[in-house]
């Protein structure tokens, strides 16, 4: 508790750092839309970031992992115990891990959940995502050339990339926060468990902050019945699928969607990254790492920094929320990946082996 609590005093008594920054970030971008045209700005609002540098770490690691056959035997049968062995005995590639998860572990899907478990806790979803990039070969589409217009433009431009690439770096920083705060609740979770207040360590995750630092947590009983019945809460819930905005008064569940009274065919979206591209439609209703690349076309309601080693591995993009400056449309600008966004109802409209046709320079989405 006293380790959270310090690492929550410094850290938010300096938030004003990362507000400051999206400031700018938002000022910039709004004096380049009144400025450039739309081909132009799409250019301008490209720029290097940390996502690209996570795809480059994960194909290098993995290249270096396919190099040793028995330990990459481990990986292809997800033996985490022997895995553990043979990685002693390659202390370069140990170091590159370890490299890696001290810059990366704490981005995965989800990450800004303290409930979820990622590559950093769970070894084998690290092995799932260093099967999968194996044989991936990064290609960066970012090329830092100027652009032919004026000086105060391309100074504007300049100012945007800087302030757009410091909150990327903020974005990761956070991730890597939120996971040592994740391993803090985490053995508070085991200490209360062990205690019998709750059953499992991770039910903790089901109380609130003032509950779980409450000095008497260790002897309050009744943590176990609040528990039980706020599973009972998060189960109904997950059932529901709610419109993208809505009212809740009192607490009164707002009116859900009903998937079925959509039009099949009639799909509206927003331009993100330039190009056209062609293929098969695979719906991911929440992140997974697939055991093999069977489609071209990611779909999905939305996204978190945590889907970059899934957006990387995409040749399209389709996503239903976000704007131009959402992690998604970040990294498909930067590796050259052709997407739209704001196409509503496109996780129920389309579905699995599907040919669809994008146009992220339009914004246009067409069901072959």
């Amino acid at each position: 508790i006293t380790l959270f609590g310090d690492l929550n005093k410094n850290l938010l008594r300096r938030w004003y750092i990362t507000l400051e920054n999206d400031f700018f970030v938002m000022t910039y971008l709004g004096v380049l839309k009144k400025l450039l045209d739309e081909k132009t700005l799409q250019y301008a609002i490209t720029f290097p970031s940390k996502a690209t540098e996570q795809v480059n770490a994960l194909s290098s690691l993995a290249r270096a992992m396919s190099t040793n056959t028995q330990l990459w035997l481990t990986v292809e049968n997800d033996n985490v115990q022997m895995f553990d062995v043979e990685l002693k005995k390659n202390l370069v590639i140990s170091k590159e891990l370890d490299r890696y998860l001290q810059t990366f572990g704490g981005r995965f899907a989800n990450e800004l959940k303290l409930e979820s478990i990622g590559v950093d806790e769970d070894t084998k979803k690290l092995f799932a995502v260093l099967k999968v990039y194996k044989d991936f070969q990064p290609k960066p589409h970012f090329n830092s050339a100027g652009i032919s217009v004026s000086f105060f433009k391309r100074l504007m431009v300049s100012k945007f990339r800087k302030y757009s690439s410091r909150r990327e770096e903020f974005r990761l920083l956070r991730s890597n926060t939120f996971g040592m705060a994740r391993r803090l609740f985490r053995h508070m979770g085991k200490l209360l468990a062990e205690g019998k207040v709750i059953e499992r360590p991770d039910d903790i995750f089901y109380l609130r902050m003032n509950e779980i630092l409450d000095p008497a947590a260790l002897a309050n009983k009744g943590l176990k019945d609040i528990v039980n019945k706020r599973k009972t809460e998060y189960a109904y819930y997950e059932k529901i699928v709610l419109p993208s905005h809505f009212i809740s008064i009192n607490g009164q569940t707002p009116e859900v969607v009903n998937p079925g009274n959509l039009e099949r065919q009639k799909l509206s979206a927003r331009p993100a990254s330039q190009g056209k591209v062609a293929g098969r439609v695979r719906v991911f209703r929440e992140f997974s790492m697939p055991s093999q690349i069977d489609f071209e076309i990611m779909v999905t309601s939305h996204t978190d920094p945590g889907w970059t080693s899934l957006i990387a591995l995409s040749k399209g993009l389709i996503i239903e929320h976000g704007g131009v400056l959402s992690h998604a449309s970040i990294v498909a600008r930067e590796l050259g990946i052709p997407a739209v966004i704001g196409a509503e109802n496109a996780v129920d409209i389309l579905s699995n082996g599907q040919m669809v046709e994008i146009d992220g320079s339009a914004g246009t989405i067409k069901i072959l």
